[in-house]
């Protein structure tokens, strides 16, 4: 035969039979107690022997298996016990009742009392308390953990400062009231009844509408204040929990809704207050302000609920259109309000989305993936700020914040309307990231500087060549106020290896004989973080992967021909041309970048591009002349004319790389001047040449660690013709003797046989002027000197 079921609670007669069984063992435990807990100066008593603490100690040994008919040892099963109590909690608590609502009942036994609720309620959520306890409850609790006492004005009493132990417990009791009363939360067997199940569900549901909006109104208000103003972190985190507890049990979206704007509101000034504070009060805040959202503007209520009573409308707001005619209806107005004040909200919260907390910037991206998962169509006028505010961790800084963003993007389309096109407000994100970074760069806020800065090489990333219309429709006007902006301080070179050598020219060949891995460290007075430099670099990179190269190489080139101060723009080509060579090479990342770019696919320079790279590269060698003429060789290594050096030769580098063997063409006019660049007294200056001289032998296929001496005797004739041309005219070429100085200590002997009209021609240099110029002299003698030395070592060797 099948067993009997209580239609109440769906469990057979066993179940019930063990829960009434242990009832009746309780019963006379808590009987004097409860009797005891009508008496009102019983609510007075402050020690141990109180009633209410001999309850509190009961129940907790009842619960524990440590209570059986007054002797210690094993009692029935937990559940049972459980249950035993569930049947007698409306006996409990209804004592309890009285007591806390009254003015005279002290701390101490308030929070006994407390403790003894949060017992009870919780000890079998599958059985709900009377209606009239539940309220009783619904208005005390609140009223307790505001202000320790239930009626303040009435008394004429001020506020009873209350602990965290005390607050926890109130806390406690509240989020008891609000258990799961369905048949799935019930510690015995489950019926598998449908029609019983039904029943017990339908009746939890009568329930939870029987209770008014206003009711919970105080609960709200009082949880929310203590999210903010408490000082304690676990009653703060409680409060929200208790909240969030609340909407899951309600599940009523009409209800909740009315609470939607004030919770919402305080939400914002948790997270905002606490921004630098434990990031689990942020991760709360977020899941309970996307619960609250979703619940109340789900696109399920919107298509259900909303949408069918004033369907032109709803329309017309999902594609944002104000000029269709406004329905009257509650609900289109209700809507129409929310969809503002969320937009507010989650403005003022993703404006910090660039926290230095992967934590909190975690929660900030769940957020917005459970709003747009869940109300896309009924949020829309949302969908651009949070499409923003995604965009921006796809390339964030923690790895795993970046696979989650990618990984939703990948199926985000199928959470959007039909209307939306995520293409286009994606490149009119673009374009409106592109215009606001010169007015970021041009103020002082450094989060707002990196937050558009990275949100433009997400953009760049994400949509990769399609992004190319927009570039070039706005590629002249960033540039000229990129440019204008770009506040250009100083940069240092430091070499991995790098022994400390006296003098400009002393063993230059031991210095530089190893590959040593050299590192540029630039200072911008807009970026003066290091972290915003390089996401600035990066974001150049890309600027350069997804143009137009012609264009944007033309543009540039222009600009560095006209202005005065050439180092922001050489600053910006260098990583545009950086970009150029990553796109040729495949290669993801630059040395001064702590993580890597989303690189398409390697696409060869068309034979225009290179012609373009050529024209670069010779404006880059006039500004290294002019740079070079007003150099003197006691100038400071911060000085303009030296920054200016060292960034062409970085550029030169670059443009090398990019070209690959097709720079060997271009060598003739480039070798000479890096090679008397090698050779300067500037430490900064000298170490750049030998970059670039390293860059350029490898573009040239040179390998190993004497790759600079192969390039450099294997186009020694380049660089004997330009010296023997310009040391027919010494006085306008002062410099020229340094070349042979610097090209003699890199490659050794091996271009002597290469010198003999260059010897020639520097002892026609000493009759003809040197001697009226003893810098000249010094100069000339020097590269005899430096022959000498080489010769007197081979020979030795």
């Amino acid at each position: 035969m099948a067993p009997a079921i209580d239609e109440a609670l769906g469990q057979d007669d066993a179940t019930v039979a063990a829960a009434a069984a242990a009832a009746d063992r309780l019963f006379p435990i808590i009987k004097p107690l409860c009797v005891a807990c009508l008496d009102p100066p019983v609510w007075q008593v402050q020690n141990a022997s109180s009633p209410l603490a001999a309850l509190r100690r009961a129940l907790e040994e009842y619960l524990s298996g440590r209570t059986n008919g007054g002797r210690n040892g094993p009692d029935r099963s937990d559940g049972d016990c459980r249950k035993g109590l569930g049947i007698l909690a409306d006996y409990v608590l209804f004592p309890l009742t009285k007591g806390l609502g009254s003015d005279n009942s002290s701390i101490y036994a308030l929070e006994n009392a407390l403790h003894v609720v949060s017992v009870t309620l919780g000890a079998d959520p599958s059985r709900p308390v009377s209606q009239s306890v539940f309220m009783d409850l619904l208005v005390f609790l609140p009223l307790l953990l505001k202000d320790g006492r239930v009626n303040r004005r009435s008394s004429g009493k001020e506020h009873r400062s209350t602990s965290e132990e005390f607050k926890l417990a109130a806390i406690s009791a509240l989020q008891s009231l609000f258990h799961d009363d369905d048949v799935s939360a019930t510690n015995g067997d489950v019926s598998t009844d449908p029609a019983v199940v039904i029943r017990v569900r339908k009746s939890a549901m009568e329930r939870r509408r029987m209770v008014k909006p206003e009711y919970f109104a105080q609960m709200i208000s009082v949880l929310l204040d203590l999210s903010n103003e408490e000082r304690s972190l676990q009653v703060r985190l409680a409060a929200l929990d208790c909240i969030q507890q609340w909407i899951q049990w309600v599940n009523n979206p009409a209800m909740v809704s009315k609470f939607l704007p004030g919770i919402a509101s305080a939400l914002v000034k948790v997270i905002v207050n606490n921004l630098n504070s434990n990031h689990r009060l942020i991760t709360q805040s977020c899941t309970l302000l996307s619960d609250i959202v979703t619940l109340t503007c789900g696109d399920t209520r919107f298509k259900e609920e909303i949408l069918p009573k004033a369907p032109s409308t709803l329309v017309a707001l999902a594609a944002q259109s104000a000029s269709e005619p406004k329905s009257s209806s509650e609900a289109d107005v209700w809507l129409e309000t929310a969809s503002t004040r969320l937009h507010a909200t989650f403005a003022t919260i993703l404006s910090h989305r660039g926290h230095p907390n992967p934590q909190i910037r975690h929660s900030f991206l769940h957020l917005i993936v459970k709003v747009l998962e869940g109300c896309a169509h009924s949020l829309s006028i949302c969908l651009p700020l949070l499409l923003e505010a995604l965009v921006f961790y796809f390339d964030d800084e923690d790895a795993s914040i970046r696979e989650e963003c990618e990984l939703f993007f990948r199926h985000v389309e199928a959470f959007l309307p039909s209307h939306f096109d995520l293409k286009r407000a994606l490149t009119d994100n673009l374009g409106k990231t592109l215009s606001k970074i010169p007015t970021a760069l041009r103020g002082v806020d450094a989060s707002s500087k990196r937050t558009q800065i990275r949100s433009a090489i997400g953009y760049l990333s994400l949509m990769s060549d399609s992004c190319r219309p927009v570039l070039s429709a706005q590629m002249e006007p960033f540039l000229r106020a990129v440019l204008s902006t770009v506040k250009f301080s100083s940069l240092h070179f430091s070499l991995i290896i790098d022994r400390n050598v006296e003098g400009a020219f002393a063993a230059i060949g031991d210095v530089y004989s190893r590959t040593g891995s050299l590192t540029s460290t630039k200072e911008i007075g807009n970026l003066p973080d290091s972290d915003s430099l390089a996401d600035f670099e990066r974001f150049l990179n890309l600027f350069a992967i997804y143009s137009d190269k012609l264009e944007l190489l033309s543009s540039l080139n222009v600009q560095l021909s006209t202005i005065i101060d050439t180092r922001p723009c050489l600053f910006i080509q260098n990583e545009i041309l950086r970009g150029i060579r990553m796109s040729v090479s495949g290669q993801a990342s630059n040395s001064n970048s702590k993580r890597s770019l989303r690189m398409p696919s390697v696409k060869p320079l068309s034979r225009v591009e290179k012609y373009a790279l050529g024209d670069v590269l010779r404006t880059y060698l006039s500004v290294l002349e002019k740079a070079m003429d007003n150099n003197s060789l006691d100038l400071d290594d911060k000085s303009l004319h030296i920054t200016e050096q060292c960034l062409v030769l970085e550029g030169v580098g670059e443009i090398a790389l990019a070209l690959q063997r097709d720079f060997e063409e271009l060598l003739i006019d480039s070798l000479y001047l890096i090679i008397l660049e090698l050779g300067s007294q500037s430490r900064a200056v000298s170490q750049a040449a030998w970059h670039c001289l390293c860059s350029i032998a490898l573009a040239c296929g040179h390998r190993g660690d004497d790759a600079v001496k192969q390039l450099i005797v294997s186009n020694i004739d380049y660089v004997v013709n330009d010296v023997c041309h310009r040391l027919r005219y010494p006085t306008e070429n002062p410099l020229t003797p340094y070349v042979l100085i610097a090209s003699l200590d890199v490659a050794g002997p091996k271009i002597v046989p290469f010198l003999d009209d260059t010897i020639d021609e520097i002892f026609d240099a000493i009759d003809r002027t040197a001697w009226r110029n003893e810098q000249l002299l010094y100069s000339l003698f020097r590269v005899l000197d430096t022959l000498a030395g080489v010769l007197l070592v081979s020979t030795k060797n």
